[in-house]
């Protein structure tokens, strides 16, 4: 096949490796990238959720100590 396609590319763009790709496997890797991606978001969020909590039920406990 790279001979083939050689003969019909210029000289300065021949071929010397080709490699084929998995489709499945491309599809796999773009889904695994969103998962990280989502747990990175889900992780976040959880922190900044407890972080909110946290700050509140201080705040609440900071109103209880000056009254």
């Amino acid at each position: 096949m790279i001979d083939f396609l050689n003969a019909l590319l210029p000289q300065h763009d021949q071929i010397v490796d080709l490699t084929f790709k998995n489709t499945e496997q491309l599809r796999q890797t773009k889904f695994d990238h969103y998962e990280h991606n989502l747990k990175i978001f889900r992780d976040n969020k959880a922190s900044f959720d407890d972080a909110q909590d946290t700050a509140y039920d201080e705040g609440k406990l900071d109103c209880k100590l000056a009254t």
